[in-house]
């Protein structure tokens, strides 16, 4: 058993408090009346994508109950959210006629890369309309870029969504964050996996349009190629698109299962995210801290990861060419100073993310915000 005052077992205990039951939301009436403002508003998460959009998650949810309520039916809500634009069209009657009886749609995107592509216009715009076999169905469009909903203070947004990142990380860092600068060189050199892919195949054109003025550029195709172009023997390409039998996404846990593979038998890790967006920043790069790799990124002078992560702990591949990044992979030769920043980085992650205070802090910034732009459209 743990000591008392361990601080995994602390922070563990603040995890499965996280975990205790909340009370069901309480039933809304079909074609309820619209609510004076001051109620509590009641918000429908609608459609397939709905399940993408902060509200839909857990650790999130407990914090609003109590002051919103939910509503299994368009019609009885004073808000219809979902997280991807596509969703008003392919539930274009509901939407309309949620609109028509009153009902404020919000498109409430943590998903830059649909946001960039196929958000059908300029994803910084927040008022749209979307033209619909059902009518015209107007929304209001919250995403990266123009809201304050994703602007983390401590923790990004992703890795509040499920208790699990956060877990595994605070318990598990500490394996490799206790190492000697010459053990952690000595383990790359030794690691049977030069480099490591866990990514979607894109190679289309389109996953890489770039927004220059707004800093914003996909980079699906791009780790794609550097994958590609990476040769050394023992690389690992995982994801769809490379041969695999099975989706990741459809294992029973796609985040242990990389976690498990990879742990202690890599040298390179790749986290380059799908989209360069500066407060976009997902668990990959977080990952290659657990499994004992060094990270690739791809991120600009602005980019909120060096916030949590230095330029001196990762391959940064920013302007580079695909090329030119997988030559960075294939030559990394760590010396002291880059092990001895790796070693800092990782026990600083490790401080940050069992810090419970900080994780309750950054869930209810997300809820506190989330809400204040709701009830301004009402």
């Amino acid at each position: 058993a743990l000591p008392a005052d361990d601080r995994a077992a602390a922070h563990l205990d603040a995890v499965l408090a996280h975990l205790a039951p909340a009370p069901a939301a309480a039933a809304v009436p079909l074609a309820a009346p619209v609510p004076a403002r001051g109620e509590r508003p009641r918000i429908c998460l609608f459609g397939r994508h709905s399940n993408r959009t902060p509200l839909a998650y857990r650790p999130f949810r407990r914090l609003a109950e109590g002051r919103v309520a939910f509503a299994e039916e368009p019609r009885a809500a004073d808000l219809v959210v979902t997280g991807f634009s596509k969703d008003i069209r392919d539930n274009a009657a509901a939407f309309a006629g949620a609109a028509k009886a009153g009902a404020r749609i919000v498109v409430l995107s943590e998903e830059p890369l649909w946001d960039s592509l196929w958000s059908g216009g300029n994803f910084t715009d927040r008022a749209r309309t979307m033209k619909t076999e059902a009518g015209e169905v107007p929304y209001t469009f919250l995403n990266h870029h123009n809201s304050e909903i994703f602007a983390f203070e401590r923790i990004p947004y992703f890795l509040l969504t499920n208790e699990d990142f956060l877990t595994r990380y605070g318990l598990w860092i500490d394996r490799y964050a206790q190492m000697t600068p010459r053990a952690l060189m000595a383990h790359w050199a030794a690691a049977p996996i030069p480099a490591a892919f866990y990514a979607e195949k894109r190679d289309r054109q389109e996953f890489s349009k770039a927004y220059e003025a707004e800093d914003v550029r996909g980079l699906s195709a791009f780790r794609t190629a550097v994958a590609e172009a990476v040769r050394l023997p023992g690389t690992v390409r995982a994801g769809q698109g490379w041969g695999a039998a099975v989706r990741r996404q459809d294992l029973p846990d796609w985040h242990l299962d990389k976690l498990v593979t990879l742990n202690g038998q890599v040298r390179v890790a790749s986290a380059y995210e799908n989209t360069h967006e500066r407060a976009y920043i997902s668990e990959k790069i977080f990952d290659a801290f657990v499994v004992g790799g060094a990270p690739t990124y791809y991120a600009g002078p602005r980019h909120r990861v060096f916030d949590l992560v230095p330029e001196a702990a990762m391959l940064n591949a920013y302007g580079m060419t695909p090329e030119a990044a997988a030559a960075q992979i294939a030559g990394f030769s760590p010396d002291a100073a880059f092990a001895e920043a790796w070693l800092a980085t990782a026990a600083a992650l490790r401080a940050r993310f069992m810090d419970s205070h900080a994780v309750r802090r950054e869930r209810a910034r997300v809820v506190d915000t989330v809400l204040a732009e709701f009830d301004a459209l009402r």
